[in-house]
């Protein structure tokens, strides 16, 4: 039988022996009982661990003043970041070393130093085995030109499925496109007459396709 009256509550971080009643480690993964609204112990039903629905991991990005062109602090400017490093793999892909729980790389947000999220757009992410590779663009709303301006990048929680990215928020109506092109020219030019020299020409006619 089990070990315990009908008076018996749960203390929240201890698990409890069926036979005994003896207390074990701090952990109620592998407990006999668990309880129900009231914390009342029910006989037979494992506990079992609650997901942490929080981000497990946090990054200090430095935007150095040395870098900002110009005498006046910009507002609500792009910045380009780029990082690399097997943290940068998902968590299935490299158990040991990788810290993006998704595989699309939702679970990475960006902060400013009062934790107030910023708009950010991830124009690649790869988190394969052969990866670690990061390229997303945050909008800054002060981009400091004396000072060095400090950003966070939040990362690592398994309960975040869907998109947090919001690119239309990083790119203000100012921008009127914006092309995001690869490194290699061969992806984005597939042949060598691909392009028309217009000159100072303002408009542009053709007869045939051609690829921008």
């Amino acid at each position: 039988g089990n070990d315990h009256n009908d008076g018996d509550y749960l203390t929240l971080g201890t698990a409890y022996k069926a036979a005994t009643g003896a207390t074990e480690t701090p952990s109620m993964q592998n407990s006999d009982y668990t309880s129900d609204l009231t914390g009342q112990l029910i006989a037979g039903v494992v506990i079992q661990a609650a997901t942490n629905c929080t981000f497990s991991y946090r990054k200090e990005i430095t935007i150095q003043s040395s870098q900002v062109i110009g005498s006046a602090d910009h507002l609500n400017f792009p910045v380009a970041i780029s990082l690399s490093g097997d943290w940068l793999k998902t968590t299935t892909a490299d158990p040991a070393d990788g810290h993006i729980e998704n595989s699309y790389g939702y679970d990475i947000i960006f902060r400013d130093t009062n934790l107030v999220q910023l708009d950010h757009e991830i124009e690649s992410h790869d988190g394969s085995a052969s990866g670690g590779i990061l390229v997303a663009w945050v909008r800054i709303p002060t981009l400091d030109y004396n000072d060095d301006t400090v950003i966070y990048m939040y990362y690592g929680n398994p309960c975040i499925v869907s998109p947090t990215e919001n690119a239309p928020g990083v790119w203000d109506s100012n921008y009127k496109s914006v092309w995001h092109l690869g490194e290699e020219y061969a992806l984005d030019f597939d042949e060598s007459d691909d392009y028309v020299d217009v000159g100072n020409l303002q408009s542009l006619a053709g007869s045939s396709e051609l690829t921008m």
